[in-house]
């Protein structure tokens, strides 16, 4: 695409950026193989801070989409990062009523009028117990003032040894007559 994007984002894993700063080598990648001059900076800050990164003041109320999958709660354990949601959070009522609700209180902010918020998100299976994170994330971001349009339904991989059984979201492909993974998108505009 000749239209210059700009990305900006936070990942609180250390990990993505030492040694070697996964960020940059991607950047540089889409830079070098695509030939897209499109900038891009990430912060290594917690999405519930994500009104301390060195960014935020100057794009409030000018982003026009944000794309995020949070972690599933407990669900996903990326690093031993104290800041991880779930370490600081590990109630999942206080997961859900603190960290999406600072969090996407934050994306609200950036967001210009009219723009979209996509979330990657999932309920999962938690110590026998269904976690309705899709219904609960609707809610926080209703609740924050955001519109809920619709969901895109979004084909994953199934990976080795994932029982197709205790998928909690699969549709049943008669072409290759086995079971897909399918994971929502849900999607929101700032009014």
């Amino acid at each position: 695409s000749k239209r210059k994007i700009k990305y900006f984002g936070v990942d609180v894993n250390s990990n993505l950026f030492k040694p070697l700063n996964c960020y940059e080598t991607l950047g540089e990648f889409i830079k070098t193989e695509v030939g897209s001059e499109n900038t891009y900076r990430l912060e290594n800050v917690s999405s519930v801070r994500l009104d301390k990164s060195s960014f935020y003041n100057d794009l409030k109320g000018k982003v026009d989409l944000f794309l995020t999958s949070p972690p599933y709660f407990d669900k996903e354990n990326y690093s031993d990062d104290k800041e991880q949601s779930f370490r600081e959070f590990p109630d999942y009522s206080m997961w859900v009523s603190v960290y999406l609700k600072e969090t996407f209180s934050h994306v609200f902010n950036l967001l210009k009028p009219k723009g979209v918020c996509l979330v990657n998100i999932s309920d999962i299976i938690n110590k026998g117990n269904r976690l309705n994170l899709e219904i609960d994330t609707i809610k926080v971001l209703e609740s924050i003032g955001f519109e809920y349009e619709f969901q895109i339904g979004m084909k994953q991989q199934i990976f080795m040894g994932l029982s197709r059984d205790s998928l909690i979201k699969r549709l049943y492909d008669e072409n290759i007559d086995d079971y897909i993974k399918i994971e929502p998108i849900l999607v929101f505009r700032k009014p």
